[in-house]
């Protein structure tokens, strides 16, 4: 949409930063990817990550998809490793988080293992076991560092899950990236004072270049940064590992450019 600001890479920016992590990082050779078989999961897979894969020198990449109402993915993801991949791409959302967590620990993977971020929240970490995810690599769309230091984004953050969320605060859930849409279009309207139109604000989100953004990337609102999806204004990506409870570190070389990634395809 030409008037939708999204301050994140969405499934596009997860599946590519996946890719060229897997390509660039673990020089892998092979890739397998197993993903529900739902629009956005799906195409954001197919096209923004082995798609990607292959222009970075990915030999092959080999795909397998299992319906949005699969409660075991066991079959699935074992179809997927008996290709001997050098590393595992699972594109699960929501209620298949913990399925597809699970079916990875069943198998017990000698292989780096990718998911979506939406899978670190702590609901499905917890119904899994932490220990059963260990070592699995997240996107997230935030510098996980920002998040120790006193920072003023963080600080918001913290007195708002204090006051209106749960206790305790998990670094990589998806919660952020609303919580960022909120605050970019705050800023805005605070800018421009109480005179503000509409067209006033999608004017100052579009002509936005580098511009600051609450807890993420800066923002480049010009339509240009993913390939065919204008709404996109701050794709780039961290990808960070769990280490423990509620810990993670960071593995990507600070954030990860997909915007350029996917205009040099």
């Amino acid at each position: 949409s030409p008037i939708s600001f999204q301050f994140s890479g969405g499934t596009p920016g997860a599946f590519a930063a996946f890719a060229a992590d897997a390509a660039q990082r673990l020089k892998a050779k092979k890739v397998a990817m197993v993903y529900v078989d739902y629009g956005p999961v799906a195409d954001g897979a197919h096209r923004y990550g082995a798609e990607l894969m292959k222009t970075l020198g990915v030999d092959e990449v080999v795909e397998v998809t299992f319906p949005l109402s699969s409660t075991d993915l066991v079959a699935p993801v074992q179809k997927a490793l008996d290709a001997e991949p050098d590393a595992l791409v699972v594109g699960a959302a929501d209620v298949s988080c913990a399925p597809a967590m699970e079916a990875v620990a069943d198998l017990d993977l000698e292989v780096p293992v990718y998911m979506v971020g939406a899978c670190a929240d702590k609901k499905w970490l917890d119904q899994v076991g932490v220990d059963n995810a260990v070592g699995t690599i997240f996107n997230i769309e935030g510098r996980l560092n920002q998040r120790v230091v006193d920072s003023a984004d963080t600080e918001i953050y913290r007195a708002a899950v204090d006051e209106y969320g749960p206790k305790g605060l998990n670094p990589a859930g998806a919660a952020t990236v609303s919580f960022r849409s909120a605050m970019n279009l705050w800023a805005v309207l605070d800018e421009l004072g109480p005179e503000a139109t509409s067209k006033d604000i999608i004017a100052t989100f579009r002509e936005a270049v580098d511009h600051p953004s609450f807890d993420g990337h800066p923002y480049t609102c010009d339509g240009k940064q993913v390939p065919d999806l204008p709404a996109l204004c701050a794709p780039q990506q961290v990808l960070a590992e769990l280490t423990g409870p509620g810990e993670f570190a960071e593995i990507s070389d600070s954030w990860v450019d997909v915007a350029e990634l996917l205009n040099q395809q």
